[in-house]
């Protein structure tokens, strides 16, 4: 008995909260009675009676507004849109949680349902930013692209950066002829990658590395790439990734980024619909980094899981692979015996040439070098400047066949680019050659007419020179044949009309911006006795960005002393120090012109204390300084610089004798500074120099 007297209360007490629930419904908050659970298990009549009360009041769920919508769109689709309709001015934020319901009814495949609450969204509020991006959104998905580009236009003019939009309108723009609009497509998909959805953040990352036609730099590329790395995107299982797509990223970021793609081509293998010619893109890339270990992991997986038939693209692809693996490997002769089957055997392609770019790339032993670079020059010229560079290597580490390179170039490379392997023969003194070669042949090129005029004149034969010019001048630059006409008759030694022929390819070359041949001109001006006129050219060419070596540098620095001006001096001298980093001398240089400027003195002084102490026993360094502390005020460490300095008066020059006399007369030794003076040839210094002595 006792057991029944405890049960039935507990059986009343279960059926006492059960209808106290059933009839509390009415009397809870709606915040209560309005989530997905409760709605479920209701009838449709007390549905909308709750939907009802809580829409009166604008009031939606906070974190499931969004779903609220999409449920009841779904279920009770006139009634919500009935009650929405009329009590649309109670909500807050009601364009964008109904747009978004839009949205995900669409995507859930409940087309009536989403169109319906998309309706209603464009009613209540046409203009609104957010209703104008999922309604461009849903006409891209429809395909009616115009229509999408015009609302997501519209949404994005509202500046609200939201994802939805700048992916969507982004997409649009990146697909289109325009550059302009590439260009601000990716700028819009960027922004995306740099925001705070990670959905997003992921579609807009892999829409910019997927499309080759978006421009991307460096930067750019390395930005989305890392940025879909920290968000663990490249992982197996990703649904928006696949085999497909992962090649597509690879091609992207390879140029690049090389080692992270090396890692993703990992992830490759992990995807369905992966090839052979996958794996054996992967061994090449590992090659090409130098990861030997992981070419020879995926070799030996590639020749264990297939086998080709020989001849096949595959097959070809495999044995150019295998003899990098050897050469890799350091199996040198076995390589070249590998690679010369292969170049007797596979017609010439890029990825020939590829092969031997990798090839050549590793440290080899010299005589397979000169084997590999000889068999190069077996297969037809695909690149000149390649051919060139192989065939300039063999002269070097070949000498004995000078003459096969140089007729090697000459039939096989001198008509692809005239200029450039003409340069080059001139270059080793094989001018002859050009002329036997250009001169035998009946039709030529306004370059290869260049190339053989500028070759009579390099072995001094101005006669055969003009008569080549004459044949050929009305079809090169007017500015080219004036200057012909002044080395002609430079050799033929016309200085005057050769220098009037001078100033009219100056004042071509100027008018026409051609600046490398007013290097030229500057050159052949110093050979007319015209220093000034050659400062003129050459120094225009030199800050036009034209290259100078270092000699031509220091040829020019010298005419600045001579016929320029201290601040033409400096930045030649600037020039000459970055250039030559190791070079004390241009350091030196450099540092006393900027003391005789007041330029940069704290700096300066600081690099030729470091240069003293390199080189303590080099007098000039040491009277630059104390000329760098003077100029500073520090007249007695100065002083005591020149006076622990060893120095042969008679054999320094005279600006070392310059800055020794400034010195002496700053510190009252004037007697022993006028001495000195008087002892100094005045004409060897520039203006500066000589008011330095003045001022002192």
């Amino acid at each position: 008995m006792k057991a029944r007297v405890i049960l039935i209360p507990i059986v009343v007490l279960v059926a006492a909260v059960a209808i106290y629930s059933i009839f509390s419904i009415k009397g809870s908050p709606v915040s209560d009675r309005l989530t997905m659970d409760s709605l479920a298990g209701l009838s449709e009549s007390e549905q909308d009676e709750i939907l009802e009360e809580a829409f009166s009041g604008g009031f939606l769920p906070n974190g499931e507004e969004v779903e609220i919508l999409v449920w009841a769109f779904a279920n009770r689709g006139e009634q919500a849109q009935a009650m929405l309709q009329k009590y649309s001015r109670e909500f807050s934020n009601l364009p964008r949680h109904l747009s978004d319901a839009a949205l995900q009814l669409f995507k859930e495949m409940n087309p009536d349902a989403g169109l319906a609450a998309l309706s209603l969204a464009r009613e209540l509020y046409p203009n609104d930013p957010d209703v104008l991006g999922v309604t461009g959104v849903i006409a891209f998905l429809g395909g009616r692209e115009l229509d999408a580009r015009q609302f997501l236009e519209e949404a994005e003019s509202w500046r609200q950066h939201r994802p939805l939009v700048d992916f969507y309108l982004g997409g649009i723009l990146i697909l289109s002829e325009s550059t302009a609009d590439r260009t601000r497509g990716k700028n819009l998909l960027m922004r995306v990658v740099n925001g705070d959805d990670p959905e997003f953040r992921e579609l807009a990352g892999l829409s910019l590395l997927g499309n080759s036609g978006i421009p991307m730099i460096r930067q750019d590329v390395e930005s989305v790439f890392g940025q879909l790395s920290e968000d663990s995107v490249f992982r197996a299982g990703n649904s928006n990734l696949s085999a497909e797509v992962i090649r597509i990223l690879l091609n992207r970021i390879v140029p690049f980024l090389p080692t992270e793609a090396l890692e993703l081509a990992d992830l490759l293998m992990e995807y369905p619909g992966r090839t052979a010619q996958d794996q054996l893109g992967i061994i090449q890339l590992a090659q090409s980094l130098g990861n030997t270990q992981k070419a020879e992991d995926y070799l030996l997986r590639l020749e264990k899981e297939d086998t080709f038939a020989e001849g096949s693209p595959e097959f070809l692809r495999l044995e150019r692979v295998k003899a990098i693996q050897l050469i890799m490997e350091q199996q040198f002769e076995q390589a070249l015996k590998a690679i010369q089957t292969i170049v007797k055997t596979q017609d010439d392609s890029p990825e020939l040439q590829n092969m031997f770019k990798t090839a050549m790339a590793y440290e080899v032993p010299l005589e397979i070098e000169r084997e590999l670079l000889r068999t190069y020059l077996e297969i037809p010229v695909s690149n000149v400047r390649t051919s060139l560079n192989v065939t300039s290597r063999l002269m070097a580490i070949d000498p004995l066949g000078e003459d096969q390179w140089i007729s090697y170039a000459t039939k096989n490379l001198l008509h692809l680019d005239p200029i450039r392997v003409g340069q080059w023969l001139t270059s080793i003194g094989a001018s002859e050659k050009i002329i036997d070669y250009l001169g035998s042949k009946e039709e030529k090129t306004s370059n290869e007419y260049l190339l053989l005029v500028n070759s009579y004149l390099e072995v001094e034969n101005p006669d055969d020179a003009q008569a080549a010019l004459a044949l050929s001048e009305n079809t090169i630059d007017p500015a080219i044949v004036a200057y012909f006409r002044a080395r002609i008759y430079d050799q033929q030694d016309k200085k005057e009309e050769a220098f009037s022929y001078w100033k009219d390819a100056y004042q071509y070359a100027v008018r026409g911006n051609t600046f490398p041949l007013l290097k030229n001109l500057g050159i052949l001006a110093g050979r007319l006795d015209q220093p000034v006129s050659a400062l003129q050219a050459l120094y225009t060419a030199f800050s036009s960005g034209v290259p100078f070596s270092s000699d031509e540098a220091a040829e020019l620095l010298n005419l600045t002393l001579e016929y320029g001006n201290l601040s033409q001096s400096i930045e030649i001298a600037s020039y000459l120090a970055e250039e030559n980093p190791e070079e004390n001398d241009y350091a030196n240089n450099l540092a006393y012109f900027n003391f005789l400027a007041e330029r940069n003195l704290e700096d300066s002084i600081e690099k030729m204390r470091v240069i003293v102490e390199d080189s303590p026993d080099v007098p000039e360094y040491r009277l630059t300084l104390a000329l760098g502390l003077l100029k500073a005020g520090r007249i007695n460490e100065a002083d005591r610089l020149v006076q622990s300095t060893d120095v042969d008066w008679n054999k320094m020059g005279t600006r070392g004798k310059m800055v020794y006399a400034v010195v002496l007369t700053a510190t009252d030794k004037r007697t022993l500074a006028e001495g000195l003076i008087q002892n100094m040839n005045l004409e060897d210094l520039i203006p500066e120099e000589k008011a330095l002595l003045e001022a002192f």
